[in-house]
């Protein structure tokens, strides 16, 4: 049974768990526009842009993380106070009516922003990783001399036939 404290505290934890989760939203949406910026610079071979990029972003996952840990503690705190499990359904049963639609709709945006924000991940990895592939593939095939990785395990040079003896050791200890 809930005491007669924790009643009141239900709207108001309710409420700060939907300013975080609706700031969240807000940055993983900023965080989006950043990473197609980036797929667009990485399509141009715009390196300076991309370093650029990536220095605006190291803010951007900094507040991203740190409105994850608020919002993991509001969502707590909310827990405790409807004393319900870690389970949202649960936590949505006990809400009166008017906060339960705004927390329930607040949620669904952050998985369709989760979810927008993995799909140009996974666009932008898949464009990368066949990139990289490909040039693999040209390199061996105008260098195949080339194919066979600089160096063994034990430091030893594996440069293929027509270069063997020719690479040069720096700094190895036996």
């Amino acid at each position: 049974m809930k005491s007669s404290a924790d009643q009141p505290m239900i709207p108001a934890r309710a409420a700060r768990l939907l300013e975080c989760l609706q700031r969240q939203t807000s940055l993983l949406d900023q965080l989006t526009v950043h990473q197609k910026a980036l797929q667009t610079e990485v399509l141009r071979r715009d390196w300076d842009r991309l370093e650029e990029l990536l220095e605006e972003l190291h803010p951007l996952g900094e507040a991203l993380a740190g409105i994850e840990n608020e919002r993991d503690q509001a969502f707590h705190d909310l827990a405790q106070a409807a004393e319900t499990g870690r389970s949202l359904a649960a936590i949505l049963a006990k809400l009166p009516r008017e906060i339960r639609a705004d927390v329930s709709e607040a949620y669904r945006a952050l998985k369709v922003a989760v979810l927008r924000l993995q799909s140009n991940t996974a666009s932008m990895d898949t464009y990368l990783r066949s990139s990289m592939a490909t040039n693999r593939e040209v390199l061996r095939e105008l260098f195949p001399e080339w194919a066979a990785p600089g160096y063994s395990r034990t430091g030893q040079g594996n440069m293929g036939a027509e270069t063997a003896g020719t690479a040069l050791m720096v700094n190895h200890h036996q």
